[in-house]
């Protein structure tokens, strides 16, 4: 047993470092990677761009606010209606749009597929019907592309309502904000989100009509979920850098209830998995750089070594006689204070120098978080806890039911 727990000590002590230096690294690339958005194209322009709109059965008033902000980019729009016609088709062309309709629903995966051979331009923008874009949105993202950069993504909010899970959703959102922000600044982001993204057309074209992206079969499991994901792994497979521009944010709505919040994590975490390993045996992380395969790793091996720390301190406060961790705290500063060192158990000082350590990286990370929150910082941080104890056990759970991946997205 105290083998046992010395190897658990160390085990702690080398992914405790490693955590440590997670935080801090992503906080200081999050922070200085709002200052490194140059303009980088001065040759295209909106016209050069056609958004793409798959719907099914969207709420109305979302909709209409979806397209009334795509009219005012003052450029081409497709709307794909899966199974989904009228007023949807009403209300696309009043305002300007191509409405394309499929009688059998299909998902989102397979809408996109049909939309894209439907694009004329350059540059190809998905945009979800739930959500709205800002004044100057495509102008802007357009500016970001070269020859190097093969897709764009944005900034998302949650549109907060008088629910928490509006402000949990937000909360997610800022976190995930500040490690796609860090990344960036490396020039390869995990996953350019679905919800408003733009590629270069002819990079992505045959791609989504191939059997690879519309059948997606991912370790003989078939899935057409997560189809930003496998849009941008496909992307930097290609060799081609993707970023996300934080000048543009979108809004988008908010699940409705707690079940639904959950469920849509869990659908996150089983298709992160999945990629995570499919990028691993495709050997994607060569070509997307040291810094992302830090990020991907940590990212879905954290979960796993925070279950088992777990199991490892609840054996430490037993067998220390330690009934919680100020105890601890005090236990330590005592002894430092009296410069006992001799009686201190190397093992206690190691495990509170990297939990202490932790508790600085953590905060740090927060501070990260919080000047990324505009509105209502307080209530978004306080019910943001509960986004953070669900993407832990949402993400264990979504590890070991990797088979149930769901044919599509109820939206």
């Amino acid at each position: 047993m105290l083998f046992l727990r010395n190897y658990f000590l160390l085990v702690y002590a080398v992914f405790g470092i490693i955590s440590i230096s997670y935080y801090l690294i992503n906080a200081n690339r999050s922070v200085n990677y709002k200052h490194k958005q140059k303009k980088l194209n001065k040759t295209d322009t909106y016209k050069d761009v056609t958004i793409l709109v798959p719907v099914y059965n969207e709420a109305l008033n979302s909709f209409e606010r979806c397209i009334k902000s795509v009219k005012k980019q003052n450029t081409n729009f497709i709307v794909v209606g899966d199974s989904s016609y009228e007023p949807y088709k009403t209300i696309t062309e009043s305002n300007g749009g191509t409405f394309i309709y499929k009688e059998v629903r299909e998902g989102k995966r397979k809408a996109l597929s049909t939309g894209i051979n439907y694009v004329k331009t350059k540059y190809v923008m998905f945009l979800d019907s739930d959500t709205t874009l800002p004044k100057n949105a495509v102008k802007k993202v357009v500016s970001k592309f070269d020859v190097k950069v093969g897709g764009v993504g944005v900034g998302v909010s949650i549109r907060l309502k008088k629910n928490w899970v509006s402000y949990s959703a937000e909360f997610f959102e800022k976190i995930k904000e500040v490690m796609l922000s860090a990344m960036s600044n490396s020039g390869s982001v995990m996953v350019l989100d679905g919800r408003c993204c733009t590629y270069k057309t002819d990079l992505i074209k045959d791609f989504l009509n191939s059997d690879e992206y519309r059948e997606n079969l991912l370790f003989g499991i078939k899935s057409n979920l997560a189809e930003d994901r496998h849009i941008t792994s496909y992307v930097a497979r290609m060799g081609y850098q993707t970023l996300i521009d934080y000048s543009v944010y979108v809004k988008t709505e908010p699940q409705k209830s707690f079940s639904k919040f959950a469920k849509q994590m869990i659908r996150w975490s089983r298709a992160g998995y999945l990629y995570f390993f499919k990028e691993l045996f495709d050997k994607t992380y060569f070509k997307r750089g040291k810094f992302y395969t830090f990020e991907m790793v940590y990212l879905y091996v954290f979960p796993i070594f925070i279950l088992l720390m777990g199991i490892f301190r609840l054996d430490f406060y037993l067998t220390t006689g330690a009934s919680n961790i100020l105890s601890q705290y005090t236990f330590m500063l005592y002894h430092l204070a009296s410069l006992d060192f001799i009686r201190f158990h190397v093992g206690r000082l190691i495990y509170l120098l990297i939990t202490f350590g932790n508790l600085f990286a953590i905060t740090i990370f927060g501070l990260a978080i919080y000047i990324r929150v505009h509105k209502r910082r307080k209530r978004t941080f306080i019910l943001g806890g509960l986004a953070l104890l669900m993407m832990f056990f949402t993400s264990i759970y979504g590890l070991f039911t990797l088979w149930k991946q769901r044919s599509w997205i109820t939206r």
